[in-house]
């Protein structure tokens, strides 16, 4: 065996440990990737959970976003507050379904509870008045722009209180 030939087969013995480098780098950020995006549909999946368990531990914070009368200030904050948490995971979700982190699928679901809560028009004023004033700019904009493709029809909060489809007049 000659040096030169010793010297090529170190060449590819070389090519070939670079390669393998490679497609196991590439496995290692596929697996990453795929738990970043568990992670952030399990953040997106709790937060939801956290809002219903909210919702079964206050009902009243649902009914009072739903019906028409005046609120006291202590139903104020509790609505408010609650449409915080609301607003603040559905911008979560968005954030991460513009990142890829999040699939249209779900992303859907969380565009059909922002859509959900917009119906009230009670909602739309406080974003008005004040929840916009707590989100990114971006997001403020997408806010908008659903609430001028959708009127509000104020039936969403009724229905859930009366479990009647308010679509076909019931």
């Amino acid at each position: 065996m000659s040096l030169e030939y010793i010297a090529n087969l170190a060449e590819v013995v070389g090519v070939i440990l670079v390669i393998a480098s490679l497609i196991y780098v590439a496995k290692q950020l596929r697996q990453n990737t795929n738990a970043i995006r568990a992670q952030s549909r399990q953040s997106v999946l709790t937060a939801s959970q956290a809002e219903l368990f909210m919702t079964i531990e206050q009902p009243s914070i649902t009914v009072s976003i739903g019906n028409s009368d005046s609120l006291s200030e202590e139903e104020q904050v509790s609505v408010a507050s609650y449409l915080f948490a609301i607003f603040r995971a559905r911008e979560f979700a968005w954030l991460q379904h513009n990142n890829g982190l999040i699939d249209d699928t779900q992303w859907s679901t969380e565009l059909a509870v922002l859509l959900f809560f917009i119906d009230s028009q009670r909602v739309r004023d406080w974003w008005a008045n004040v929840g916009q004033s707590a989100y990114g700019d971006e997001f403020v904009a997408f806010v908008k722009d659903l609430c001028e493709e959708h009127s509000p029809t104020n039936v969403s909060f009724k229905a859930m209180a009366s479990w009647a489809n308010c679509d076909d007049g019931r």
